[in-house]
């Protein structure tokens, strides 16, 4: 549902922004500044209904996440091992250090998902967040309504 409000929104954004512009850019500074106002205004329903839709969808990973959890902790722990063994290696000296820095970043940056399978919650427990879902939601049926009014006044 929020996908495809979304989506609607989106499209309704971009039949304001056409009548926006209609007559060109404007020239005067008045002008753009509502010009500005209004894109943001039509943008502003479709992203925040976007990022509802991609916490709902985060969050409906987590069992998949809980249940390889497990193996994945294995795996990432025996990575570091063998990080950790050719950092005390020796060898190419110096040319190995940005190899070894470069996995070692992007292990830190898996395990950070690892060690915290229920941070997609986090924005569905926020209540400003719920509550620039709803405004945002209400905003899109309106966007929706007018972008609707402003093509039957093109026809």
């Amino acid at each position: 549902m929020a996908r495809t409000l979304a989506l609607a929104a989106t499209a309704a954004a971009v039949v304001i922004a056409a009548h926006l512009f209609r007559d060109g850019v404007p020239g005067g500074g008045e002008e753009r500044v509502e010009l500005i106002v209004g894109l943001v205004l039509a943008a502003l329903p479709p992203i925040v209904l976007g990022a509802f839709w991609l916490a709902v969808r985060e969050v409906a990973e987590i069992p998949g996440r809980l249940r390889t959890l497990p193996e994945t902790g294995r795996s990432q722990a025996a990575e570091l091992g063998r990080i950790a063994g050719e950092a005390r290696g020796g060898g190419r000296g110096w040319f190995r250090f940005p190899r070894l820095l470069w996995r070692f970043g992007f292990l830190l940056g898996s395990a950070r998902e690892t060690l915290t399978p229920w941070a997609p919650l986090l924005p569905l427990l926020s209540v400003p967040f719920l509550l620039a879902t709803a405004a945002a939601a209400f905003g899109a049926v309106l966007e929706v309504l007018v972008a609707l009014v402003l093509l039957v006044a093109l026809l």
